[in-house]
This record gives C-alpha cells, structure tokens and sequence, in this order.
C-alpha cells in the first residue's frame, strides 16, 4: 500500500514521522525540565515561606527572652525583690506606689526600641504582683490569687533558667485570651527571688502565620517536642480533627526546612517541617498536594495544547512546502512522458525561477537542444566531407578507366619524348587517388602537402612561366594529423578569386613550422587580396566559431558549401572541418596584404 502513493505523499509521510519525533522529543525534554522547574520552585517557595515563618517566630521569642533577661540584669528590681518582706497579705507593690513606678519605667525603658505587644509581670517570692500591660481588661492580681496557682509553686521550684509556656489562657485577665508566655526564675547567687513572665496575645502568632495571598491553601501547625499541636492556623480544618495530626517524629535540623508526604483523613499532603532555634518546637507548614501540584497540571496541559497545535502547524506547512518541491517533478515528469524524439524537445515551460528542480529541466532541455545541434553539424560536416570528395573528383563513374587513360596519355607522351605530359599525368592520377579514398577522413600533412604540391605542379604546367609557387614546410610537421583535403581548397581559392583581375606573374607561398609548442601554416599569394566585406564576414564566423563552434554551422544553410562561383569548397566549410577536428584548439587568421595578395594563418597546439 505504501508503495502505491504517490512520491509527495512518500516525502510526507517520512518527514511527518521525522517531524513527529523530533516535536515529541523536544516536547517531553521541555516537559519533564519544566515540571521538574515548577516542582522545584513550588518546593523552594513553600520552603522559603516556612524558613521566613520559623524566623518571624524565632524573632519574636528572642524579644521574649531578652526582655526577660533584661528584668533579670536590672540590679534595682533584683533588690527590690530581696527587700520584700514575708508573710504579708497585702501587695507589696500597691503600698508602695514609688517603688511600683520606678520599677515600671524600667519595665517600660525596655520596651522603648519596640512598642508594647503584650505584658511583662513580675511577681515575688511571696506572691506579690506588679505588670506593665497594653490590655485593658486586666483583672486586680491578688496574693491570695498568685499563692493557689499550681504554676507558680511548680515555676519557683524549676531548676531551668527559663520556661516556655505553649498557648494558654491569660492567668491575668478577665478575657482568658490564649497566649504564650515565658518564664525566667530571677535568681541572686543563693536563692530564686521572683518571677518575670513575658505574654504575647496569639493574635501575634495569627499575624506571623497569616499569608497576604488569600487564596493559600498552605495551614501552619506549631508542635512542641512531644510532637502535641500546641497552635494551629487549619481553618478548612474542624478544630476537633487537630488532635489527629500527630506524625512520627522525624530528623529535624535547625534551620533547615524538611519536607515529606502525609496521610490525613484519605487525603494527602505536603508537610514542610522546620525547627526552632529558641525552644525545641517545630513550625510545620501543610499543603494540600491537589493544590500542590495544579501549576503541575496546568503545564501538563498546556503543554500537551501546544504540542498539538504546532503538530499541525508544522505538520500542514510541511505538506504544503512538499507539495510546492513536488510539483516541478511532476512537471518534468509529464514532459518527460511526452518527449518527442523526433525532434528532442522537451515539452516544458521555461520559468523565471530559482527551482533547482525547474532548472533541472531547463537544463536537460538545453541539452537536448545542443544535441540537436551537433546532430545537425555532424550532419553537414558529413555534407561537406561528401563534397569535398565530389568538387576533388568530378567523374566518378569508372576510376580505373581514368587511371588506365591517364596512364596510356603518360605513356604515349614519353614515347614521344615529351616528359612533361608524363609528370603531368602521374599528378593528376596521385590526385585522383588521393581524392577518391572516401573511407579515410583523416590523414597526415605530409600526403596533404603532396596533393597540394600536384595541384601547384599542374597550374605551373598550365601557366607555364605566368605562375610559380613556393612549398616551404618543417619536415618535423609531416606526421601531424590534419583533416583530409583541408590544404587544397585554400590555395585553389586563389586561381578562382585572388588571380581573376590581377596580371601575372602569380606567386602563391605555402610555408609550415613549430614555435614554442605550436605548429603554423600560412597560405599566401599575391592576388588582388580578399574584399574588406567578405573579410568582415568571415573574421565574424570565426570569432563565432572560437566561442561555440557548433552555433555558426547550425545557422548556416547546408546548401552554403560552395563559395559564391561555384568552384570550390568554400573558405567557410573548411573552417567549420578544421574547428570540428581539431575540437576548437585552433587559431585561424585572414589578413589583406598592403602591398597585395591575401595572407591566410592557420595554428594550434602541436601534439605528436
């Protein structure tokens, strides 16, 4: 089934698999990297926000402590309370309003750097009771009241520098708010003079634990070393189920936020416990994981969303880029399928486009059409070699009739005792056979110097003394090969042009030799010398032939393979022979004598 589509559909089909693993791929890596960011910063904020909580209660219960040891460091209350005296039912401190002053501003002296948040009280050995407070509900602090307190016998017997006293109701006040208190024995070097407690409202803790974004789910619990819940701020939460929350205990170092999951009523959670550096607590904050982890879902989602989407993106710019690559093959597929032979076309539409593929097919059709045209100048190359052969020889009919003829005219002219009518026949007849080799194309310069030189040897016979010549040539030449019957043409063009208005004597020069690695031959008479505009025409077919030599040909007329009188091979056919034999390494110069007479240079790379 697969191998019936058609090409675009194969191309899409590998390239959208290609695409759809590359895409999963890329999107599963920035999946995984991205839950694994948003898990850890979640965890890293809830963290923050537990390690921002621990300190914020870390702080207010070093304010707690260094009150106290404030209180504990003041040399006058320390005497004041040595002073006291015992078993009095009144209060020391409401008969004498002095002391009770002084001690209060130093109370207050130590609340001057932060303002007052609770109460700071102090109590004697005996009972006896003094605060500075910002409540307005405190009740009057009996002796009595004081000395049937379980706490105060229990805190004067401590053997502990200070006590921390988890959420209680106030001891002081009317309202019985829940607070949490700490207090320090005040100690001289021999016995325990007093008390000072130090109380903040819970209204404190509520502010510390509160959290600016409402829509937090995040609940705060405060444990005391025996894991009890001693505050909780889980208002989703009935307040009977708080008890309920007791986690083993774990490893908890200071400072430092752990986290882990719960079970809690079905339901999970995300606990982040950090410990307390003043007392041995530890602040927890829970997480609903649901909650927790909808960023988490949000991304999955979303992710999934966008990969879908440029799935398709991709996937429909990626048919519609094959489809535009396809489509020229489509095309060169069609005109391939109707190619016509006969004539090597190439039926396609030549475009003003940078397709490769396009290009494709204006190029083979390019080269269809420089087949046809070295077709078509093989063609008349072989026309032209024919009529080479025809002009050479005039009577085919009966070659030995000819040779037997020529030979008795020989014979019977020397039996006469005339020489010259034996020379005469032998050149002619080694013309003959020279011409009528029609099987050889090509040959050596040497067997064409000797056609050229029978040729000049019988219109010397014919002008007798009106015409003479000069065959001139380096013998290192003699084995170069040389299209056959390209020599005579040229220098016969001479008795047909050049000598026709021109008064003997006539003078032709065949010279030939090698310089630097190049063979010349040049042609020369003394004629009336070539016309400037034949000259013209020829120096152009030349140069054209130099860049193409196929080009000139082709717009040539096959029938142009006689010159102008009909005499001879033209100067143009043998041009076109020499540039096809030699493949364009050739060099052919035409020039006008100033004195008279036509110069023709013919050259190329010697090789041998």
């Amino acid at each position: 089934m697969f191998k019936s589509l058609r090409l675009q559909n194969k191309i899409f089909v590998y390239f959208s698999l290609f695409a759809f693993i590359i895409v999963s791929a890329i999107n599963l890596l920035f999946y995984y990297y991205a839950e694994s960011f948003v898990e850890g910063n979640a965890v890293t904020n809830k963290q923050q926000t537990t390690q921002k909580i621990q300190e914020q209660l870390d702080s207010m219960l070093e304010g707690m402590d260094k009150l106290s040891i404030s209180v504990n460091a003041s040399n006058y209350i320390m005497d004041t309370l040595a002073r006291i005296p015992l078993s009095k039912n009144n209060n020391y401190f409401d008969e004498n309003p002095g002391v009770s002053s002084q001690i209060k501003n130093i109370l207050l002296s130590y609340t001057a750097l932060q303002p007052l948040k609770e109460r700071i009280s102090l109590i004697s050995k005996d009972g006896d009771y003094i605060e500075i407070s910002n409540k307005m509900n405190s009740q009057q602090v009996t002796k009595e009241f004081i000395r049937r307190m379980p706490e105060f016998q229990e805190w004067m017997n401590s053997d502990m520098y200070k006590i921390w006293i988890p959420l209680h109701p106030d001891y002081w006040s009317a309202d019985a708010d829940l607070e949490i208190s700490l207090v320090r024995p005040l100690r001289d070097n021999y016995q325990v003079l007093g008390l000072v407690v130090v109380s903040f409202n819970i209204s404190e803790l509520d502010r510390i634990t509160s959290f600016r974004n409402a829509q937090s789910s995040s609940q705060i619990l405060l444990c005391d070393g025996n894991q009890k819940v001693i505050y909780a701020r889980v208002s989703p939460f009935p307040k009977e189920q708080i008890s309920c929350l007791k986690p083993e205990a774990s490893e908890k170092n200071e400072n430092t936020v752990n986290h882990e999951l719960w079970k809690l009523n079905n339901e999970t959670f995300m606990a982040f416990t950090v410990g307390l550096s003043k007392v041995n607590w530890s602040l927890m904050l829970l997480d609903d994981e649901s909650s927790f982890h909808k960023p988490i879902l949000y991304l999955r989602y979303s992710t999934f969303s966008i990969y879908l989407i440029a799935l398709c993106i991709i996937l429909g710019l990626l048919y519609y880029y094959i489809g535009m690559v396809t489509r020229p093959i489509r095309r060169l597929k069609e005109s391939l399928a109707n190619f016509d032979m006969e004539n090597l076309i190439l039926h396609s539409t030549r475009l003003h486009t940078k397709n490769e593929i396009v290009l494709l097919g204006q190029a083979f059709q390019d080269l269809l059409d420089k087949l046809r045209d070295s077709i078509i100048v093989v063609d008349q190359a072989n026309q032209r070699e024919m009529a080479a052969h025809m002009n050479a020889l005039q009577a085919q009919v009966n070659p030995h009739f000819l040779y037997n003829t020529l030979t008795v005219i020989g014979a019977y002219g020397k039996s006469k005792g005339n020489d010259e009518v034996m020379d005469m026949c032998t050149a002619l007849s080694d013309m003959l056979r020279y011409a009528m080799k029609f099987g050889e194309k090509e040959t050596v310069l040497i067997f064409e110097l000797q056609n050229v030189d029978n040729f000049l040897k019988l219109m010397a016979k014919r002008y007798a003394s009106l015409f003479t010549y000069t065959l001139d040539v380096d013998p290192s030449l003699n084995m170069l090969p040389v299209p056959k019957l390209f020599l005579q043409p040229i220098v016969e063009n001479a008795f047909h042009h050049a000598f026709k208005e021109k008064d003997p004597p006539w003078e032709i020069e065949v010279k030939g030799a090698i310089e630097n690695n190049r063979w010349w031959i040049h042609i020369a008479d003394n004629g009336t010398g070539i016309n400037l505009e034949r000259l013209s025409h020829l120096l152009e077919i030349i140069q054209a032939m130099s860049q193409n030599p196929i080009t000139p040909f082709s717009m040539n007329a096959s029938a142009e393979l006689h010159d102008s009188e009909g005499s001879g091979i033209g100067l143009q056919n043998v041009f076109a022979r020499l540039f096809l034999f030699y493949k364009g390494d050739i060099s052919i110069h035409i020039e006008r004598l100033e004195g008279s007479g036509t110069l023709i240079r013919l050259g190329g790379n010697f090789h041998l």
